[in-house]
């Protein structure tokens, strides 16, 4: 899979159905993405050395140009066909699967594939997908229906699934969830107060450095940066909401200075904190 952003994602599905499976299987090449959801029984994929157990309510993820064997005495199963992007939409007949002994798959198998770091990299398998099925009924029942825009309902309801998909692919365990989710309370509670990384980490019982790593993970931005952003919203909410001076709101939120205050807020917004609550405090 081609490194890409996620503002880049815009499934194209050529394929979504439900079916009744039952093969032994064997090995193929496939050019696009592949999304099972198992509903009833239970399936094998084997894909890059490892073997993957599918039960009632599992849902796997194959990236686009993999080799990969489905195999099962019975199961019904979901699949989805879909490209990350619109790059090929006029293509709107699914991509069968190529067995791995064919020329084409031959000629495919020798392109350079790199697998870069991106939106989606990895297969990903989900024991319990449960939260899922929702969307995959709603993109079976538009395939069905076809009506007017059917594609692109389809498509905002895949990229959904994906983005929750590589979230939860992503974000720390439960027991770092909880230290970042406690990081925040500490920042909620006290961000008007000169409070340092050291101090936030500590209750915690992190080490100021490893929780600052997972915070980044979990929340895209440092515990400085949030703590900043913090600061600001409620400066924001001063300057509408309240009739204090400037000095007042900075140190009420946190600041050091009014200077500090001033320059941090221009820097974010574009505006002075006067410019802002001239302009918003007429414009709400």
């Amino acid at each position: 899979m081609i490194s890409m952003e996620l503002n880049r994602i815009n499934p194209h599905i050529r394929f979504a159905q439900r079916m009744n499976y039952s093969s032994p299987g064997a090995p193929v090449y496939v050019r696009d993405c592949r999304i099972f959801y198992i509903t009833d029984g239970s399936a094998q994929i084997e894909t890059d050395g490892k073997r993957y157990d599918l039960n009632t309510d599992s849902l796997f993820f194959c990236r686009e140009k993999s080799i990969y064997k489905i195999s099962a005495d019975r199961a019904v199963i979901i699949s989805l066909n879909f490209d990350m992007t619109q790059r090929s939409c006029a293509q709107t007949k699914e991509f069968s699967p190529v067995p791995t002994d064919s020329n084409i798959a031959d000629g495919n198998k020798k392109k350079n594939i790199n697998i870069e770091k991106g939106f989606i990299n990895s297969h990903i398998c989900i024991e319990n997908a449960r939260e899922y099925l929702p969307a995959l009924e709603e993109i079976l029942s538009e395939f069905k229906l076809q009506r007017i825009y059917f594609r692109e309902k389809a498509s905002s309801l895949l990229k959904n699934m994906l983005t929750d998909m590589a979230r939860a692919n992503a974000l720390p365990t439960h027991h770092s969830s909880k230290a970042v989710s406690a990081a925040v309370e500490y920042i909620n509670k006290n961000f008007a107060k000169q409070i340092t990384n050291e101090q936030i980490a500590e209750p915690i019982g992190y080490h100021k450095h490893h929780l600052n790593r997972l915070f980044i993970e979990y929340t895209g931005q440092s515990l400085h940066k949030y703590l900043l952003t913090r600061r600001l919203t409620e400066a924001k909410k001063l300057l509408l909401g309240s009739d204090l001076c400037l000095y007042e709101i900075a140190l009420r939120c946190g600041f050091c200075s009014n200077t500090h205050f001033s320059s941090y807020f221009k820097q974010s917004t574009g505006m002075t904190p006067h410019e802002y609550r001239s302009v918003y405090s007429k414009n709400i």
